[in-house]
């Protein structure tokens, strides 16, 4: 099935219903799932052990894997906690009040994504999280937001001289190299 229109299914079927349950991992997971189902010639239960055993689990034991996730995780809770915290309120209410429209709320955001280079990721998440309450105060579209945050993440992580996409790039490059030789 390789190949084919029907291996889009997969992550067709992880969209749509993320798009309707609004919960990515389980989305995802049976995204993962419905792959095992064509891989294993449609035996339901082989295809559910098929993707934990031979899909999640060898996409954990892999270091680099491992080491993303584990930083994704760490993000995600630490920004959690900023969010929960009265002092990211303060924070945004301090900042509301220094800003006096949508556009310098709009360039403020931009701004932050710009200096916040080290990892698209953590980007993603800071930006985006953070200035959430602050684009709804200031009638900012969260689409605009999304925007905003999605050209400030990977673009600028990619370009600047200190950021895990360098540490990547490089990598990657080594690799050919070394193959070369």
């Amino acid at each position: 099935m390789e190949g084919t229109i029907v291996s889009l299914l997969p992550p067709l079927v992880a969209i749509i219903l993320c798009i309707i349950l609004r919960e990515a991992i389980l989305s995802l997971f049976i995204g993962v799932w419905v792959g095992a189902l064509l891989l294993n010639h449609f035996h339901p239960a082989v295809a559910l052990f098929r993707s934990v055993d031979q899909i999640a689990l060898n996409a954990l034991i892999d270091p680099d894997h491992a080491v993303n996730i584990m930083f994704i995780v760490l993000i995600g809770g630490f920004v959690q906690m900023m969010n929960q915290s009265s002092y990211s309120r303060r924070w945004i209410a301090a900042l509301a009040g220094l800003l006096r429209s949508p556009r310098n709320a709009r360039v403020a955001m931009w701004t932050t994504g710009m200096l916040l280079f080290i990892d698209d990721y953590a980007n993603s998440l800071i930006v985006g999280g953070g200035y959430r309450q602050l684009a709804d105060r200031f009638r900012i579209a969260r689409e605009k937001l999304a925007f905003i945050v999605d050209t400030t993440s990977a673009p600028i992580t990619s370009i600047a001289l200190i950021s895990t996409w360098i540490g990547f790039e490089i990598s990657t490059i080594d690799q050919v190299l070394d193959a070369r030789a």
